[in-house]
């Protein structure tokens, strides 16, 4: 009886294991699993709904948005808005659903004004959130150490028509995408997909507070063109810093010549250290 039980369990756990693997694509030409992205949806465009081959709208500031992801009409906006005090580093972050495919959309962001006071367009960052597939290995469970692969929209870029060999190819020669020079983003938004974008406003210490206003002119085509307004309300009030708290990054990168993916020039290791400053990082 002891016997018969023992070869029944090594089979059930056998067929687990089995269905593990048909499951994971491990058996048919060693698929590797993408995890990440939300279901394939896609809406259908009524005309008097949606007037616009597109629809702008905004997820929570840190809620993923994939190439899959579907806005639901509660997210559709009309304008982006942005509350920060003084001295503070902003972010906020709208996104382009489309009904036709659009290979260049030119993205420009204006400075914002209040009154005779403004905050220049200098310090309105303005960038595309690129996907792509970050390595993952499972950590327990029957597909401990398998490799997964993960959609991962993480990367900040001015052009998300690079290809990702691109990138990689770019950095072994120490360029980097953050340190492209163009103040305007270009992105390709395909049929019914998603294309997420991220603004990162500087608000200087001395700014008086207020409303300051401004705009994000987004080209589609040479003939279609919409403003999406920008409303950045400054408080009145400086935050201070946490004087017994201090907030740590790992920080790779070497100062030296070559085409290792750690090392970099001068130029690049101060604006990447300025950049880690402006977010309250101050040690690696």
């Amino acid at each position: 009886m002891t016997s018969q039980r023992t070869v029944c369990d090594r089979w059930i756990k056998w067929g687990i294991c089995l269905s593990t693997l048909l499951l994971t694509g491990l058996l048919d030409g060693a698929l590797v699993p993408v995890y990440g992205a939300p279901p394939v949806m896609t809406i259908t465009r009524d005309p008097d709904k949606y007037p616009d081959p597109f629809i702008l709208y905004a997820k929570g500031l840190f809620e993923p948005v994939y190439p899959s992801t579907v806005p639901t009409p509660p997210e559709s906006i009309s304008k982006v808005e942005v509350t920060a005090s003084r001295g503070e580093l902003a972010s906020a972050t709208f996104s382009i659903y489309a009904f036709e495919n659009y290979d260049r959309v030119r993205l420009d962001a204006s400075e914002l004004s209040s009154g005779q006071h403004s905050i220049l367009s200098s310090n309105v960052d303005l960038r595309v959130v690129y996907v792509w597939q970050v390595p993952h290995w499972q950590r327990s469970g029957l597909r401990k150490g398998l490799k997964q692969v993960r959609l991962t929209p993480e990367m900040l870029l001015k052009d998300n028509r690079i290809k990702l060999k691109q990138i990689q190819a770019d950095m072994k020669e120490g360029i980097y995408p953050s340190l492209l020079s163009h103040d305007h983003v270009l992105a390709d938004v395909e049929a019914n997909q998603s294309r997420q974008f991220w603004l990162r406003i500087k608000v200087p210490a001395d700014t008086p507070p207020g409303d300051y206003r401004g705009r994000i002119r987004i080209h589609f085509t040479s003939e279609l063109a919409r403003e999406l307004p920008v409303r950045l309300r400054v408080l009145p009030i400086l935050l201070t810093e946490p004087g017994d708290k201090h907030y740590i990054m790992s920080y790779r990168q070497v100062l030296a010549s070559g085409s290792a993916y750690d090392t970099i020039d001068e130029q690049q290791m101060r604006s990447q250290l300025q950049d880690i400053q402006e977010l309250s990082l101050i040690h690696i």
